[in-house]
Protein backbone atom coordinates (compact mmCIF):
# COMPACT_ATOMS: atom_id res chain seq x y z
CA UNK A 1 0.00 0.00 0.00
CA UNK A 2 3.02 2.38 0.92
CA UNK A 3 4.87 2.03 -2.17
CA UNK A 4 2.37 0.82 -4.36
CA UNK A 5 4.39 -1.94 -5.77
CA UNK A 6 4.57 -5.86 -5.41
CA UNK A 7 7.37 -8.67 -5.10
CA UNK A 8 6.76 -11.25 -7.00
CA UNK A 9 7.96 -13.97 -5.47
CA UNK A 10 8.11 -16.64 -8.25
CA UNK A 11 10.57 -13.94 -10.28
CA UNK A 12 11.79 -12.03 -7.50
CA UNK A 13 10.77 -9.03 -9.47
CA UNK A 14 8.98 -6.07 -8.35
CA UNK A 15 6.48 -4.24 -10.42
CA UNK A 16 4.11 -1.40 -9.96
CA UNK A 17 0.23 -2.09 -8.59
CA UNK A 18 -2.59 -1.52 -11.31
CA UNK A 19 -5.36 1.39 -9.86
CA UNK A 20 -7.73 -1.77 -8.79
CA UNK A 21 -5.08 -3.47 -7.12
CA UNK A 22 -4.47 -0.55 -4.68
CA UNK A 23 -7.64 -0.07 -4.47
CA UNK A 24 -8.80 -3.42 -3.44
CA UNK A 25 -5.46 -3.55 -0.91
CA UNK A 26 -6.71 0.06 0.53
CA UNK A 27 -10.11 -1.11 1.39
CA UNK A 28 -8.65 -4.24 2.96
CA UNK A 29 -6.10 -3.20 4.88
CA UNK A 30 -6.39 0.92 5.42
CA UNK A 31 -3.64 2.79 6.48
CA UNK A 32 -3.26 3.68 10.25
CA UNK A 33 -4.05 7.53 11.11
CA UNK A 34 -1.51 9.88 10.75
CA UNK A 35 -1.45 11.44 13.54
CA UNK A 36 -0.86 8.03 15.61
CA UNK A 37 1.88 7.35 13.24
CA UNK A 38 3.79 10.32 13.75
CA UNK A 39 3.45 10.16 17.48
CA UNK A 40 4.61 6.61 17.82
CA UNK A 41 7.31 7.55 14.96
CA UNK A 42 8.46 10.50 17.34
CA UNK A 43 7.70 8.29 20.77
CA UNK A 44 10.72 6.06 19.65
CA UNK A 45 12.56 8.52 18.07
CA UNK A 46 13.19 9.76 21.65
CA UNK A 47 14.00 6.80 23.00
CA UNK A 48 16.43 5.88 20.87
CA UNK A 49 17.98 9.55 20.73
CA UNK A 50 17.88 9.73 24.80
CA UNK A 51 19.72 6.35 24.58
CA UNK A 52 22.58 7.12 22.21
CA UNK A 53 22.71 10.77 24.63
CA UNK A 54 21.87 12.83 21.23
CA UNK A 55 20.69 15.75 23.38
CA UNK A 56 19.48 17.54 20.09
CA UNK A 57 16.91 14.79 18.83
CA UNK A 58 15.47 13.80 21.98
CA UNK A 59 14.51 17.19 22.37
CA UNK A 60 13.57 17.32 18.58
CA UNK A 61 11.28 14.78 19.13
CA UNK A 62 9.81 15.52 22.58
CA UNK A 63 8.90 18.91 21.53
CA UNK A 64 6.17 17.00 19.15
CA UNK A 65 5.33 14.61 21.75
CA UNK A 66 4.30 17.06 24.28
CA UNK A 67 1.42 18.80 22.81
CA UNK A 68 -1.15 16.20 22.43
CA UNK A 69 0.49 14.84 25.78
CA UNK A 70 -0.66 17.82 28.14
CA UNK A 71 -0.72 16.03 30.94
CA UNK A 72 2.24 13.59 30.75
CA UNK A 73 4.54 14.64 33.30
CA UNK A 74 7.33 12.14 31.70
CA UNK A 75 7.63 14.70 28.66
CA UNK A 76 9.21 17.85 30.46
CA UNK A 77 11.20 15.79 32.73
CA UNK A 78 12.41 14.25 29.73
CA UNK A 79 13.14 17.50 28.07
CA UNK A 80 14.64 18.61 31.12
CA UNK A 81 17.35 15.98 31.44
CA UNK A 82 17.77 16.54 27.29
CA UNK A 83 18.13 20.19 27.85
CA UNK A 84 20.88 19.80 30.87
CA UNK A 85 22.79 17.66 28.79
CA UNK A 86 22.81 20.18 26.04
CA UNK A 87 24.19 22.70 28.81
CA UNK A 88 21.20 24.54 28.58
CA UNK A 89 20.59 24.42 32.44
CA UNK A 90 18.52 27.50 33.15
CA UNK A 91 15.88 25.96 31.07
CA UNK A 92 16.26 22.42 32.44
CA UNK A 93 15.59 23.70 35.61
CA UNK A 94 12.48 25.34 34.33
CA UNK A 95 10.76 21.94 32.54
CA UNK A 96 11.60 19.83 35.70
CA UNK A 97 9.55 22.62 37.77
CA UNK A 98 7.14 21.67 35.17
CA UNK A 99 7.05 18.45 35.28
CA UNK A 100 6.76 18.46 39.17
CA UNK A 101 3.71 20.82 38.89
CA UNK A 102 2.11 17.26 37.16
CA UNK A 103 3.93 14.31 38.48
CA UNK A 104 1.82 12.66 41.36
CA UNK A 105 3.71 12.67 44.48
CA UNK A 106 7.06 10.80 45.02
CA UNK A 107 7.01 9.82 41.26
CA UNK A 108 9.60 12.51 39.94
CA UNK A 109 11.95 11.30 42.51
CA UNK A 110 11.68 7.96 41.63
CA UNK A 111 12.12 8.29 38.20
CA UNK A 112 15.31 10.38 38.79
CA UNK A 113 17.09 8.28 40.72
CA UNK A 114 16.23 5.71 38.36
CA UNK A 115 17.94 7.47 35.39
CA UNK A 116 21.11 8.99 37.92
CA UNK A 117 22.06 5.00 38.14
CA UNK A 118 21.63 4.89 34.51
CA UNK A 119 23.44 7.93 33.74
CA UNK A 120 26.30 6.33 36.34
CA UNK A 121 26.23 2.87 34.98
CA UNK A 122 26.29 4.53 31.58
CA UNK A 123 29.32 6.46 31.84
CA UNK A 124 27.22 9.83 31.84
CA UNK A 125 28.52 11.22 35.46
CA UNK A 126 27.72 14.62 34.88
CA UNK A 127 23.99 13.83 34.03
CA UNK A 128 24.06 11.97 37.18
CA UNK A 129 25.04 14.01 39.24
CA UNK A 130 22.59 16.56 37.66
CA UNK A 131 19.67 14.35 38.93
CA UNK A 132 20.75 14.20 42.37
CA UNK A 133 21.72 17.35 42.70
CA UNK A 134 17.89 18.24 41.89
CA UNK A 135 16.78 15.11 44.33
CA UNK A 136 18.92 16.67 47.29
CA UNK A 137 17.97 20.16 47.37
CA UNK A 138 14.38 18.55 47.89
CA UNK A 139 15.36 16.13 49.73
CA UNK A 140 18.86 16.37 51.77
CA UNK A 141 18.17 13.24 54.06
CA UNK A 142 17.43 10.56 51.35
CA UNK A 143 19.76 8.02 51.85
CA UNK A 144 19.91 6.29 48.53
CA UNK A 145 20.32 9.48 46.67
CA UNK A 146 23.59 10.71 48.64
CA UNK A 147 25.05 6.62 48.11
CA UNK A 148 24.42 7.41 44.51
CA UNK A 149 25.57 10.69 44.55
CA UNK A 150 29.19 9.68 46.58
CA UNK A 151 29.89 6.76 43.38
CA UNK A 152 28.83 9.49 40.99
CA UNK A 153 30.99 12.17 42.71
CA UNK A 154 33.53 9.06 43.45
CA UNK A 155 33.66 8.86 39.04
CA UNK A 156 34.54 12.32 38.69
CA UNK A 157 37.56 12.40 40.82
CA UNK A 158 35.55 14.03 43.92
CA UNK A 159 36.94 12.08 46.66
CA UNK A 160 36.22 14.83 49.57
CA UNK A 161 32.64 15.45 48.32
CA UNK A 162 32.20 11.31 47.77
CA UNK A 163 32.91 10.51 51.51
CA UNK A 164 31.22 14.08 52.94
CA UNK A 165 27.52 11.91 51.19
CA UNK A 166 28.62 8.36 52.47
CA UNK A 167 29.36 10.07 56.22
CA UNK A 168 25.90 11.61 56.11
CA UNK A 169 24.36 8.54 54.57
CA UNK A 170 25.57 6.77 57.27
CA UNK A 171 24.95 9.42 60.16
CA UNK A 172 21.18 9.10 58.48
CA UNK A 173 21.09 5.09 58.64
CA UNK A 174 23.18 3.54 56.00
CA UNK A 175 22.59 -0.41 55.06
CA UNK A 176 24.23 -2.32 57.36
CA UNK A 177 25.90 -3.95 54.30
CA UNK A 178 26.75 -0.82 52.85
CA UNK A 179 28.55 0.38 55.60
CA UNK A 180 30.99 -2.57 55.20
CA UNK A 181 31.48 -2.09 51.54
CA UNK A 182 32.28 1.27 51.80
CA UNK A 183 34.30 1.21 54.67
CA UNK A 184 36.01 -1.48 52.89
CA UNK A 185 36.94 0.74 49.85
CA UNK A 186 38.20 3.52 52.33
CA UNK A 187 40.84 0.95 53.87
CA UNK A 188 41.64 -0.87 50.97
CA UNK A 189 42.62 2.51 49.54
CA UNK A 190 45.07 3.16 53.10
CA UNK A 191 42.21 5.64 54.11
CA UNK A 192 42.07 3.78 57.61
CA UNK A 193 40.82 6.58 59.77
CA UNK A 194 38.40 7.28 57.43
CA UNK A 195 36.85 3.57 57.21
CA UNK A 196 36.82 4.00 61.15
CA UNK A 197 34.73 6.92 61.04
CA UNK A 198 32.42 5.38 58.88
CA UNK A 199 31.56 2.46 60.93
CA UNK A 200 31.70 4.22 64.16
CA UNK A 201 28.89 6.73 62.22
CA UNK A 202 27.23 3.39 61.29
CA UNK A 203 27.41 1.79 64.47
CA UNK A 204 26.08 4.62 66.48
CA UNK A 205 22.87 4.48 64.52
CA UNK A 206 22.02 1.28 65.36
CA UNK A 207 21.35 -0.07 69.31
CA UNK A 208 22.38 -3.41 68.37
CA UNK A 209 25.30 -3.42 65.62
CA UNK A 210 26.67 -6.43 64.53
CA UNK A 211 29.58 -8.22 65.77
CA UNK A 212 31.41 -7.78 62.42
CA UNK A 213 30.80 -4.15 62.31
CA UNK A 214 32.54 -3.67 65.81
CA UNK A 215 35.28 -5.85 64.78
CA UNK A 216 36.01 -4.27 61.60
CA UNK A 217 36.23 -0.39 63.75
CA UNK A 218 38.46 -1.78 65.81
CA UNK A 219 40.63 -3.37 63.12
CA UNK A 220 40.04 -0.02 61.24
CA UNK A 221 41.27 1.81 64.29
CA UNK A 222 44.44 -0.04 65.03
CA UNK A 223 45.54 0.19 60.98
CA UNK A 224 44.85 4.08 61.87
CA UNK A 225 46.87 4.00 64.55
CA UNK A 226 43.98 4.95 67.35
CA UNK A 227 44.08 3.11 70.34
CA UNK A 228 41.29 5.25 71.95
CA UNK A 229 39.27 3.80 69.14
CA UNK A 230 40.67 0.36 69.24
CA UNK A 231 39.59 0.42 73.34
CA UNK A 232 36.17 1.33 72.29
CA UNK A 233 35.63 -0.36 69.80
CA UNK A 234 36.43 -3.85 72.50
CA UNK A 235 34.67 -2.25 75.00
CA UNK A 236 31.58 -2.11 73.21
CA UNK A 237 31.98 -5.58 72.08
CA UNK A 238 32.24 -7.14 75.07
CA UNK A 239 29.08 -5.23 76.60
CA UNK A 240 27.50 -6.41 73.60
CA UNK A 241 28.33 -10.33 74.18
CA UNK A 242 27.24 -10.29 77.44
CA UNK A 243 27.79 -12.48 80.46
CA UNK A 244 25.59 -15.13 79.11
CA UNK A 245 26.75 -14.89 75.49
CA UNK A 246 27.24 -17.96 73.22
CA UNK A 247 30.86 -19.24 73.79
CA UNK A 248 31.74 -18.44 70.05
CA UNK A 249 30.65 -14.95 70.98
CA UNK A 250 32.39 -14.19 73.73
CA UNK A 251 35.95 -16.06 71.84
CA UNK A 252 35.46 -13.53 69.31
CA UNK A 253 35.02 -11.08 71.46
CA UNK A 254 38.42 -11.68 73.68
CA UNK A 255 40.65 -12.27 70.69
CA UNK A 256 39.75 -8.71 69.26
CA UNK A 257 40.44 -7.73 72.53
CA UNK A 258 43.51 -9.34 72.35
CA UNK A 259 44.85 -7.87 69.21
CA UNK A 260 47.02 -5.29 70.47
CA UNK A 261 48.09 -4.09 74.15
CA UNK A 262 45.96 -2.07 75.72
CA UNK A 263 42.51 -2.99 74.83
CA UNK A 264 41.16 -3.70 78.60
CA UNK A 265 42.04 -2.03 81.48
CA UNK A 266 41.00 -4.85 83.35
CA UNK A 267 41.56 -8.79 81.50
CA UNK A 268 40.69 -10.86 84.56
CA UNK A 269 37.23 -11.69 83.41
CA UNK A 270 37.31 -12.50 80.15
CA UNK A 271 40.24 -14.39 81.44
CA UNK A 272 37.68 -16.41 83.79
CA UNK A 273 35.62 -16.82 81.64
CA UNK A 274 37.61 -18.53 79.11
CA UNK A 275 39.50 -20.93 81.64
CA UNK A 276 35.88 -21.92 82.46
CA UNK A 277 35.20 -22.66 79.26
CA UNK A 278 37.90 -24.67 78.04
CA UNK A 279 37.90 -26.94 81.57
CA UNK A 280 34.18 -27.67 80.23
CA UNK A 281 35.13 -28.99 76.73
CA UNK A 282 36.47 -32.45 76.71
CA UNK A 283 40.36 -33.53 75.80
CA UNK A 284 38.81 -35.32 72.73
CA UNK A 285 37.60 -32.24 70.88
CA UNK A 286 40.97 -30.80 70.48
CA UNK A 287 39.55 -28.40 67.78
CA UNK A 288 37.21 -26.30 69.85
CA UNK A 289 39.91 -26.80 73.03
CA UNK A 290 42.58 -25.32 70.72
CA UNK A 291 40.39 -22.42 69.68
CA UNK A 292 39.81 -21.21 72.88
CA UNK A 293 43.33 -21.79 74.40
CA UNK A 294 44.41 -19.96 71.71
CA UNK A 295 42.34 -16.84 72.73
CA UNK A 296 43.04 -17.67 76.34
CA UNK A 297 46.81 -17.64 75.58
CA UNK A 298 46.69 -14.18 73.61
CA UNK A 299 44.78 -12.54 76.12
CA UNK A 300 47.26 -13.39 78.84
CA UNK A 301 49.70 -12.26 77.02
CA UNK A 302 48.36 -8.62 77.02
CA UNK A 303 47.01 -9.10 80.81
CA UNK A 304 51.20 -9.20 81.49
CA UNK A 305 51.27 -12.84 82.26
CA UNK A 306 54.22 -13.99 79.47
CA UNK A 307 54.87 -17.79 81.08
CA UNK A 308 50.98 -18.83 81.61
CA UNK A 309 50.24 -17.53 77.95
CA UNK A 310 53.17 -19.53 76.41
CA UNK A 311 51.80 -22.62 78.71
CA UNK A 312 48.13 -22.18 77.54
CA UNK A 313 49.13 -21.75 73.73
CA UNK A 314 51.49 -24.46 73.68
CA UNK A 315 48.52 -26.77 75.27
CA UNK A 316 46.16 -25.69 72.54
CA UNK A 317 49.03 -26.48 69.72
CA UNK A 318 49.39 -29.62 71.81
CA UNK A 319 45.58 -30.23 70.99
CA UNK A 320 45.75 -30.05 67.56
CA UNK A 321 48.63 -32.64 67.38
CA UNK A 322 51.22 -29.99 66.89
CA UNK A 323 49.88 -28.34 63.90
CA UNK A 324 49.11 -25.12 65.04
CA UNK A 325 48.05 -22.03 63.12
CA UNK A 326 50.29 -19.21 62.68
CA UNK A 327 48.48 -17.23 65.23
CA UNK A 328 49.65 -19.74 67.45
CA UNK A 329 53.33 -18.81 66.59
CA UNK A 330 53.23 -16.00 66.65
CA UNK A 331 51.58 -14.65 70.37
CA UNK A 332 54.46 -17.58 71.33
CA UNK A 333 56.89 -15.78 69.75
CA UNK A 334 55.68 -13.05 71.16
CA UNK A 335 55.55 -14.15 74.81
CA UNK A 336 59.05 -15.60 74.56
CA UNK A 337 60.13 -12.14 73.63
CA UNK A 338 58.40 -10.52 76.80
CA UNK A 339 59.90 -13.07 78.88
CA UNK A 340 63.40 -12.67 77.28
CA UNK A 341 63.96 -15.39 75.24
CA UNK A 342 64.58 -13.93 71.52
CA UNK A 343 66.23 -17.42 70.27
CA UNK A 344 63.10 -19.24 70.97
CA UNK A 345 61.07 -16.54 69.24
CA UNK A 346 62.59 -16.41 66.21
CA UNK A 347 62.20 -20.33 66.37
CA UNK A 348 58.57 -19.77 67.08
CA UNK A 349 58.16 -18.31 63.88
CA UNK A 350 59.67 -20.48 61.87
CA UNK A 351 56.69 -22.73 61.90
CA UNK A 352 55.04 -19.64 60.08
CA UNK A 353 53.09 -21.17 57.16
CA UNK A 354 52.39 -17.64 55.67
CA UNK A 355 49.01 -19.47 54.21
CA UNK A 356 47.82 -17.02 51.38
CA UNK A 357 44.87 -15.03 53.10
CA UNK A 358 42.28 -13.96 50.40
CA UNK A 359 39.37 -12.24 52.87
CA UNK A 360 40.27 -8.60 53.25
CA UNK A 361 39.81 -7.95 56.71
CA UNK A 362 41.12 -11.40 57.58
CA UNK A 363 44.63 -10.18 55.84
CA UNK A 364 44.09 -6.63 58.12
CA UNK A 365 43.73 -8.52 61.36
CA UNK A 366 47.40 -10.73 60.64
CA UNK A 367 49.34 -7.95 59.31
CA UNK A 368 48.62 -6.05 62.83
CA UNK A 369 50.10 -9.03 64.29
CA UNK A 370 52.81 -9.45 61.84
CA UNK A 371 53.48 -6.11 62.03
CA UNK A 372 53.89 -6.08 66.18
CA UNK A 373 56.07 -9.12 65.97
CA UNK A 374 58.68 -7.71 63.36
CA UNK A 375 58.94 -4.70 65.33
CA UNK A 376 59.81 -6.62 68.00
CA UNK A 377 61.88 -9.43 66.79
CA UNK A 378 63.48 -7.55 64.05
Amino acid sequence: IATGARLDPSTGAVRPLSAEEWLALAERDPPPNADDDAQARHALGAEAAESEGDSFAALWHLDRLAPPRPGDWTIPARRAEALAAGGRRAEADEALAAAAKLAPAGALHGWELARAADDRDAGRAEAALWHLDHRLAERPDDVPSLVLRSEVRGLLGRSDLRDADIDRAAALGLEHADALRYAERRAADGRWAGAAALLALAEARRPDPSGRLIQRRALAALHAADPAGYRDACARMLAQVGPTAPTPDLNNAAYLCALAPGALADYAGPIARLRAIVAAIPADRGEERHAYLNTLGALLLRAGDAAEAVARLEEGVAAVDGKGVDEDWIFLALADQALGRDRSARERLAHLANERIDNFWERAERSILTREVRAALP
